[in-house]
């Protein structure tokens, strides 16, 4: 009876992990990140909708649709 309880335990554990990761993914927006390294000029970052504005004020630039990393470095010239 005790490693049933067990069982469910694990079982109900592990369905808020995933569960809780999937609402992360779908509150976050893709936000390639500026950086002033010479190395990784742009990194891929996730951030609360509410923070999109700043980031866009200060050069950060959305992940353009279709991409899966900022590996291009710079933002889209342009209205998307």
């Amino acid at each position: 009876m005790l490693k049933k309880i067990f069982a469910l335990l694990v079982i109900v554990v592990v369905g808020v992990a995933v569960a809780s990761q999937v609402g992360y993914a779908e509150t976050k927006v893709a936000v390639c990140h500026m950086t002033s390294s010479n190395t990784t000029p742009v990194v891929l970052i996730h951030v609360s909708p509410n923070a999109v504005p700043a980031h866009l004020d200060h050069g950060d630039f959305l992940l353009p649709s279709g991409e899966s990393d900022c590996s291009g470095g710079t933002p889209p010239i342009g209205p998307e």
